[in-house]
Order: structure tokens, then sequence, then C-alpha cells
């Protein structure tokens, strides 16, 4: 996993929304290894999050989407 950097400041800390880009949940995909992995997002703040998840396989290629709001 990584840290995310927002591309504008949010106004607040947003809610993080995650997406499997293949199949309907909302995990990692590892289209390497034809697989989902779970995924946790912490750290959450005004102008980034960390994502990561625990359970990453060898020459794995992992993707994610994500959206974030910070409604009033």
């Amino acid at each position: 996993g990584g840290t995310v950097k927002f591309p504008v400041t949010m106004r607040s800390a947003p809610s993080v929304t995650t997406y499997n880009p293949s199949v309907a949940n909302a995990n990692w995909r590892d289209v390497a290894n034809s697989a989902d992995l779970t995924v946790t997002v912490g750290n959450i703040g005004d102008d980034s999050y960390q994502v990561y998840t625990t359970t990453l396989q060898q020459n794995g290629r992992n993707y994610i989407h994500w959206s974030a709001t910070a409604e009033l």
C-alpha cells in the first residue's frame, strides 16, 4: 500500500470509499494472480490517506479505485 495525496486540500478529513475495478466489491484487485485482496484505509487527513493490505502476493499487480468526499 501507500499514501494517496488528494489533488486539492479538502475542507476536512473526507469519507474515502474504495472500489474494485474488476468486480463488485471494495477490495484491491490483483490482476496478475486473479485475486481480490482485503483493503484497509486509515490515517485520513485533509490532504491524504493511507491504503494498504496485509495479503500481498509475490509478483502481484494490484489496482483499486477510490473516491473522497468532504461534504459539510
